[in-house]
This record gives structure tokens, sequence and C-alpha cells, in this order.
């Protein structure tokens, strides 16, 4: 199996440092660009599932993708971004104890079985899943422990493959 992990393309809050969570901030243009060019890299690559989070900067990005070869996007709630609260909206602050977050254990316990679950159905396919840079990071976590996920990034428009 091949797993495509894909950042969804740059939204007006990725530029500005706003925390989006699971508020559903549209694409920008420079977010429908990283989606043409997504397009352009996957166009040619063996897919055969695209899953999505549910908010429609995922979905927007591989829509193309999705209407190219001809294959539904499956949509999953497991792999929407963590919540981040009452943080959602607001610039980057210093001291993330006093929101009211998603806790690091329960996104986790979400991302790992819907992992956990793909690769038990489609362990000879090869999967796009367009999501977010906090779901990334627990994707990374699940393969490689905490010590890789600690600096892991994957910049909007990104994506890593994973060979399982």
């Amino acid at each position: 199996m091949k797993l495509y992990i894909l950042r969804h393309g740059q939204t007006d809050y990725n530029l500005q440092g706003r925390f989006q969570g699971q508020i559903d901030i549209p694409l920008n243009e420079n977010g429908k660009n990283q989606a043409i060019e997504a397009l352009k890299i996957f166009k040619d690559v063996d897919i055969d599932v695209i899953f999505s989070s549910p908010l429609s900067r995922a979905k927007d990005t591989v829509k193309k993708i999705s209407e190219y070869k001809n294959i539904d996007i499956i949509i999953d709630n497991r792999i929407i971004e963590r919540s981040f609260g009452n943080l959602e909206g607001k610039y980057s602050v210093d001291n993330l104890e006093k929101y009211n977050i998603e806790n690091m254990m329960h996104l986790k316990q979400r991302v790992f079985s819907f992992l956990n679950d793909i690769i038990k159905e489609y362990n000879d396919k090869n999967v796009l899943v367009a999501t977010h840079e906090g779901i990334a990071k627990v994707v990374e976590i699940f393969f490689y422990g905490e010590e890789a996920g600690k600096n892991f990034r994957l910049k909007n428009g990104e994506y890593k493959i994973y060979y399982v």
C-alpha cells in the first residue's frame, strides 16, 4: 500500500497565522492554485481511493484529482483538523494550556483508528488522503513515533508518501 497524505491548499487564515481548527475556511487564490498543482502531481499517479476531511479546504484540494480520475471522495470525520476550541480564529499564542483544545490522546485515537481501518481495508491499494497539518503530524507519529512527530511539518499543498 502507498499512502499519500496531502495537506490542503492555503487559506486566508493560514496566511494570517490564525488557528483554523474545525472552522470551515475556504481556499484562497493561492490555495486554489495549489489544488491545480496537486492535480498535476497526482494525475499520473496510480490512486485507487481518495479520502478527505469534511472541511471544504481539504475537499477542494482533491476535487480536481477526484474528477480527473473519476474516483469519488470518501469523507471521514476522523481526519478533520484538531479542534482548537475557543482558540479558533485567533492568532498564534504562547500558552495553549489555557484554551479548550482537543487533547492529543483523543486526536491520536481518532487518527490511529482511521489509519488502522484503511490499512486493513485497502492494504493492496494506493490511497490519497486530503487533510490538515495537525492530522499529518499524527500520521507521522503513527508510523515513526513521538520523536518524529515533534518537528514534523507539511506546508500547504505538500504531501508525504508512506509505504505500508
